[in-house]
């Protein structure tokens, strides 16, 4: 793509994974709060710890819901996109069952660690506060009372921020669920493909002189379709990454990553389109 029809290409993927990340923002939040509601009003029996592991659970069943929306959602979008490219207008060939059970078997593989870390890191945040708080509290010969209180307050000032924990996560699942999708409707093709990557290109694009990684000198970059983009970071960490937001690279490299991908037949030197 030239880069004015990358920067068109970003934009239209971009609305669309705007509305769902709306949407599956609001879940997450609702999960959040509700499980935060809980622990704070039953730490006083110091039994709560332990509810936050619950966050996998209901977490992944949001998770899953956005997923398979944001799938088949773009899988459809790119088959189509390839379709009308190579000027074969067939219908839709029932891929949505198959997209489906796809998007299921990546999340049996990979969704539970995904939740597990969002869970962890709200666990290690409560603790630090609470840890915080004891800590204030011996240092300044606050009773028992005193100190619970003030662990209390706190853990109410952080769910304040559960609207920007829920943003972030329901952004960067999008963005990795939707790429999936991508590669999902790229492979129901007959004809050969190569896959470019399309960053933001924006003041919020990753860049070495503040990130490890650098999304911006990645526009425009082509692979073969079951080859690996790869970066080496600042701090000399390695990125191999099939798509954007791809699970299996370093979260330095994904996390908030805005970035798309899109795909075009290959030719052969007569100009025609190659079948696989």
């Amino acid at each position: 793509m030239k880069p004015r029809e990358r920067r068109t290409y970003w934009r239209q993927v971009t609305r669309i994974q705007l509305n769902l990340q709306a949407k599956y923002s609001a879940r997450i939040k609702a999960v959040l709060d509700k499980k935060l509601k809980e622990f704070i009003e039953s730490y006083k029996d110091k039994s709560s710890l332990n509810m936050l592991e619950l966050w996998n659970d209901e977490l992944l069943e949001v998770y899953k819901k956005l997923y398979q929306e944001t799938f088949v959602t773009f899988a459809n979008v790119q088959y189509r996109r390839l379709r009308d490219i190579s000027k074969q207008y067939e219908k839709n060939m029932g891929f949505n069952a198959e997209w489906t059970q796809e998007v299921n078997e990546w999340l049996a593989r990979y969704g539970l660690n995904l939740v597990s870390t969002v869970s962890g890191n709200f666990r290690e945040v409560i603790l630090d506060l609470i840890n915080k708080q004891i800590q204030d509290g011996v240092e300044q010969g606050l009773g028992v009372d005193v100190v619970t209180n003030n662990i209390l307050r706190s853990i109410r000032e952080f769910g304040d921020r559960n609207s920007y924990w829920a943003e972030r996560i329901a952004r960067t699942e999008t963005m990795r669920a939707s790429n999936l999708g991508h590669m999902a409707g790229a492979r129901k093709h007959k004809f050969v493909v190569v896959k470019e990557w399309i960053a933001a290109k924006d003041n919020r694009t990753r860049r070495y002189e503040k990130n490890v990684f650098d999304h911006w000198i990645l526009d425009g970059q082509q692979r073969e379709m079951d080859e690996a983009f790869f970066q080496v970071g600042r701090n000399g960490q390695a990125a191999n990454a099939q798509q954007p937001g791809d699970a299996e690279a370093p979260k330095e490299f994904t996390i908030n990553c805005r970035c798309t991908i899109a795909f075009e037949p290959k030719r052969d030197n007569n100009g025609r389109l190659i079948k696989r």
